[in-house]
């Protein structure tokens, strides 16, 4: 900008100035001559250095339109917190409330002490006698009395007639046949399919005391019924002893007994033995009688 203002200064002083041909010819004009065309454009001069004084500062532009709102920051930090006030005044007295429930009632009290017996009173004396009344209606029959005692025994009354002869009853047994047969301990027997059969066992149970504490036994028990494994029990035979502190002496305690039981036709027979501790069981003697 600068270098054009200079090259317009420079084309006025050309015009304004006289050439020196001209100042030869005449008097020079007190009044300027009409302004000449202008000249053609210069060539653009060279951009001239930039200059270190800045220039006035512009006019402050106008106020732009108010930004969007952004967003909120976080909350601050609680404050502290502050001095209590005083203490406001009492407010006015409520109505009174309704009576609550009634509460249960309280335990009976103890029974007060009997007062003195006062004194009789004067016998009234006896009113006149009032008109007989009429028969009321008769009442219900009694309970049953209790039965009277036995009364004497009376006379032998006559003797009757003579009953009829009963039927003729069963035959008895015809012929008894012994036999001496060898039964062994839990092993079942039949002493005659067909015959009842009347069997004896001498049996002999024996124990002997513990030198512990303890108790030793010894039995044997008959069994009998139609099962060909009976276990009906017909007779028992045991025996039985025991110490209840340690001894050092041993004694032998023994019972003979005869299991005896008449067994039906066909029925079988079975002994069996328990014994414990120091108990044994022996059969002394067998006999079998069978009967018819």
């Amino acid at each position: 900008m600068t270098r054009i203002l200079a090259i317009f200064a420079l084309l006025a002083a050309a015009v304004v100035q006289p050439s020196p041909a001209i100042a030869q010819k005449g008097s020079i004009s007190a009044l300027p001559g009409k302004q000449g065309p202008a000249g053609p454009k210069g060539d653009k001069g060279d951009t001239g250095a930039p200059s270190t004084v800045p220039g006035p500062a512009g006019p402050t532009g106008p106020i732009g339109p108010v930004g969007p709102q952004g967003t909120q920051g976080p909350a601050g930090p609680i404050g502290p917190q502050g001095v209590a006030g005083p203490k406001g005044n009492d407010g006015a007295t409520g109505a009174t409330g309704g009576a609550g429930p009634a509460g249960p009632a309280g335990p009976t009290g103890l029974t007060g002490a009997t007062g003195p017996q006062g004194p009789i009173g004067l016998t009234g004396g006896t009113g006149p006698a009032g008109p007989t009344g009429s028969v009321g209606p008769q009442g219900t029959k009694g309970d049953t009395g209790m039965a009277g005692g036995t009364g004497p025994q009376g006379a032998t009354g006559p003797a009757g007639a003579t009953g009829s002869i009963g039927p003729q009853g069963p035959a008895g047994f015809g012929t008894v046949t012994p036999s001496t047969p060898t039964r062994v301990v839990g092993t079942a027997f039949q002493p005659s399919a067909t015959k009842a059969t009347l069997v004896l066992y001498t049996v002999k149970t024996t124990v002997t005391n513990p030198l512990l504490v303890g108790t030793s036994t010894a039995s044997i028990t008959l069994l009998s019924d139609a099962a060909a494994n009976p276990t009906t029990v017909r007779g028992i035979a045991a025996a039985e002893s025991g110490v209840g502190v340690t001894v050092t002496v041993a004694l032998t305690t023994s019972n003979t007994a005869v299991l005896a039981y008449l067994v039906p036709a066909g029925h079988y027979v079975k002994l069996t033995t328990a014994v414990t501790g120091t108990g044994s069981v022996t059969i002394v003697n067998q006999v079998e009688l069978t009967l018819g």
